[in-house]
């Protein structure tokens, strides 16, 4: 598999998407246009987005312009009201050879019937040298290339617990799980269909009921735990969209995560240029995106909300 076509993206396989949305090329690309003329009118928003990455924006949110332009918006603004995840690229450097040791996280290549992407992620046996928020950072990296490259209708995302120990939950810092979450579904903009949990240790599931506390009902149904064996788990999701690992047809989970390493690695130069890219809030026309309203005032904990 080429590293360019990790996610083997087909016009066959954008017009199905498209059907699925009973969207077409036309309508879509109208919308582009749409959205590039409102750019144009925004002082503070930098115009760096291209018609594919519009398009698939345009795609995450079911054609809606309204949703498209209050995305862009916050993408940039996250920049600043996100540092620990929005800042600091450059993958030349010790942090990300660090992380790819002790996480991983593959976006699988094929589509399941639906037309979902399924995503992989989870610990290394030996992980002590992990810093918990370069691993967050790490799956920021991977969706911006999904953001520019993938055509999908939503996303899948199945958690290997198999490697995690009680002392890695005694780590987790909630307020910064907040953060990440609200993240997810601001600015890394995503249709998100579930997330798994596997290979889950009975004294984990507590861990798990934690975080879930603290998410909207809505999101939290989508959350499914299960343990080694995985007979219910292949019944939402397929075998040939899992790794050989995990009951799966695709293939050795650790050669895909090698040719995302190198697609990564050989993406450096645009994600440090994509990095750089910010809003100017001095030309704000109207300052409605504060630091108080997404995440709370210093200190406390506010209950996520999620649609």
């Amino acid at each position: 598999m080429e590293i360019d076509d990790l996610l083997q993206i087909t016009q066959e396989v954008k017009n199905k998407v498209r059907g699925c949305l009973k969207l077409d090329e036309t309508s879509l690309k109208e919308s582009v246009e749409r959205i590039k003329h409102w750019l144009e009118l925004q002082p503070h928003l930098p115009k760096d987005k291209d018609d594919r990455e519009l398009e698939h924006l345009l795609i995450i949110c079911k054609n809606s312009i309204e949703e498209s332009k209050k995305y862009i918006d916050l993408y940039y603004t996250m920049r600043k009201l996100a540092p620990e995840m929005m800042t600091g690229w450059n993958v030349n450097e010790s942090w990300f050879h660090v992380v790819c040791k002790n996480y991983y996280i593959v976006p699988m290549p094929a589509l399941n019937a639906e037309l979902d992407r399924v995503i992989v992620t989870g610990y290394l046996e030996n992980h002590d040298d992990l810093v918990f928020v370069d691993s967050i950072k790490l799956s920021v990296l991977v969706w911006e290339i999904r953001m520019v490259e993938d055509y999908n209708n939503r996303d899948i995302i199945v958690f290997d617990m198999k490697h995690v120990k009680m002392s890695d939950g005694l780590k987790i810092d909630l307020p910064f799980v907040q953060k990440t979450a609200i993240c997810a579904t601001t600015e890394l903009k995503t249709r998100l269909k579930a997330i798994h949990f596997i290979n889950m240790h009975p004294t984990l599931f507590s861990i798990i009921n934690i975080v879930k506390s603290v998410l909207k009902p809505k999101f939290a149904d989508r959350v499914y735990t299960h343990g080694t064996d995985l007979t219910e788990f292949h019944q939402h999701v397929h075998k040939d969209c899992l790794p050989n690992e995990y009951g799966g047809n695709a293939g050795d989970l650790m050669r895909h995560w090698e040719l995302w390493q190198k697609k990564l690695t050989n993406s450096a130069d645009w994600l440090i240029r994509r990095e750089n890219v910010k809003s100017d809030e001095s030309k704000r026309p109207t300052n409605n995106v504060k630091y108080n309203e997404m995440f709370g005032t210093e200190g406390s904990f506010r209950k996520i909300c999620i649609d």
